[in-house]
């Protein structure tokens, strides 16, 4: 053995026969993405499953009760807005109308035509459209 790194590791028997007093009491419930850890207590058998929990399709935009799987207890729900596609979709159409309407207003002939002397720039003539 290298004098340098110390003692080898435990072995997985030894390793994973305490670990409930590893786990502190705020840890014992599974979070999402946690382990679940069952044992047997004959022979020490440890079955680690990851715990997953899907987000559902909430049914209204404003809050509402739900059992809260993490917490394990029925709560009424916090509402976080934010950007999503939908709303990007609308932001974008509004731009393209309103430089459509711009271009319109702008640079196509309905407006009206005001005629000016080329060396005073006094207005000589009006023609209006419509």
């Amino acid at each position: 053995m290298d004098p340098q790194h110390g003692s080898p590791p435990p072995s997985y028997a030894q390793a994973v026969a305490d670990t409930d007093d590893v786990i502190p009491e705020s840890k014992k419930t599974a979070s999402p993405g946690d382990l679940v850890v069952s044992r047997k207590e004959a022979g020490q058998v440890v079955v680690a499953t990851p715990y997953m929990y899907y987000e559902k399709v909430a049914p209204s935009f404003k809050p509402y009760q739900e059992y809260c799987p993490r917490c394990r207890c029925t709560v009424v729900t916090v509402v976080e807005y934010e950007m999503g596609c939908f709303a990007w979709l609308i932001i974008i159409l509004i731009i393209f109308v309103a430089f459509f309407l711009i271009y319109i207003l702008c640079c196509i002939d309905i407006r009206d035509a005001i005629h000016h002397c080329p060396n005073c720039g006094m207005v000589l003539s009006r023609k209006k459209r419509g």
